[in-house]
C-alpha cells in the first residue's frame, strides 16, 4: 500500500520583517521538464524527473493568498519514498546521500516562522518543519548555529490555518 503524506504552504513570513523569505508566497515558479519549481527553492523534483516522480507541485486552487502555494507530497518510485521536500537553498545527491546547501542572506535573528499550512497524513507518516539560522564564525572558521526549529507536524489541518512556530 502507498502512504501518502501532503504538506500545502501558504504564504510563509518571518516575524522580523528584515527577515524576508524568497518568493515566500510561492507566487514565482520556473518551468522545468514535466515540472514547476518554485523561485529561490529548492526541491527533489530535478532529482526525480527521470522516474516521472514530482513530490513538490504548483497549487493554484484555493490558495490562502496570492494566486499559488506549494504542495509537497512523499511519494514511492521503484521501491523508494521519495519525500516532498523544499528548501530555500539547493538539493544535491552525492551518491545515495542527500545534501542540503546554501539558504540565504539575513541581518536579522528572526523570532519565530509563521504562516499558512493544511496538512494532510496517511497511516504512520509524518512531516517536520525546520529552520536552521546560522552566522559565520571567523575565529574558529565555522558556521555556528544561532537559531533552530525542527517540528514535527501531527494530527491534521483539513483547511488552510495561519502557525506561528518559536525559533
Amino acid at each position: 500500500m502507498k502512504k501518502l503524506s501532503t504538506l500545502f504552504l501558504g504564504t510563509i513570513f518571518a516575524v522580523t520583517a528584515s527577515a524576508q523569505i524568497p518568493n515566500a508566497g510561492f507566487e514565482s515558479w520556473t518551468a522545468g521538464t514535466g515540472y514547476d519549481t518554485p523561485d529561490s527553492w529548492g526541491t527533489a523534483n530535478p532529482l526525480t524527473a527521470a522516474l516521472l516522480t514530482f513530490t513538490c507541485e504548483k497549487g493554484t486552487t484555493g490558495a490562502p493568498e496570492g494566486s499559488n502555494y506549494i504542495k509537497l507530497t512523499s511519494k514511492t518510485a521503484t521501491l523508494i519514498t521519495i519525500p516532498g521536500i523544499a528548501v530555500t537553498g539547493t538539493i544535491t545527491l552525492s551518491g545515495t546521500t542527500p545534501s542540503i546547501s546554501g539558504g540565504f542572506a539575513s541581518t536579522a535573528r528572526p523570532a519565530s516562522l509563521s504562516g499558512k499550512w493544511q496538512y494532510m497524513a496517511s497511516g504512520s507518516d509524518h512531516a517536520h518543519i525546520g529552520v536552521f539560522l546560522s552566522k559565520w564564525n571567523s575565529t574558529l572558521s565555522k558556521r555556528d548555529t544561532v537559531a533552530k526549529l525542527d517540528t514535527a507536524l501531527g494530527g491534521m489541518v483539513m483547511s488552510w490555518s495561519t502557525f506561528s512556530l518559536p525559533l
